[in-house]
This record gives structure tokens, C-alpha cells and sequence, in this order.
């Protein structure tokens, strides 16, 4: 039982932080990111600036880290 506490509590708090992952460099490259939820997931939004390297360093970040 503490195991399936574990990990329903561990999966919410990973999505998160990957989420915040991509908000911090999304605000690091001046994007306007903004949070979303959709049905309790977040979610994160930010304007194009129609820079391809900024867009793929933002879109990587979370899953290599």
C-alpha cells in the first residue's frame, strides 16, 4: 500500500517540476511563458519568437535534466 502511495504522489510532483523546467527557460529567453491546468495537469505556454535554437533548448530542457 505504501508503495502505490508513493508513487501516485511522485508521478504529480515530477510532471511539475518538468513543467517548471520548461517555464524557467522559457523565461530565461523572454518568452512570456504562462501556466495553464488542463483536467489538473499543468501545462506551460509561451510566444514563439520564431527562434528555432531558443524553441529546442525550451522544448529539451526538461526531459535532460
Amino acid at each position: 500500500m505504501k508503495l502505490a502511495a508513493v508513487y501516485f504522489i511522485s508521478i504529480p510532483i515530477a510532471v511539475t517540476i518538468h513543467e517548471y523546467i520548461h517555464y524557467v527557460f522559457a523565461k530565461l529567453f523572454k518568452m512570456n511563458p504562462k501556466l495553464n491546468f488542463n483536467w489538473g495537469t499543468p501545462s506551460i505556454t509561451y510566444s514563439n519568437g520564431n527562434n528555432d535554437f531558443h524553441n529546442l533548448i525550451i522544448a529539451s530542457s526538461a526531459p535532460l535534466v
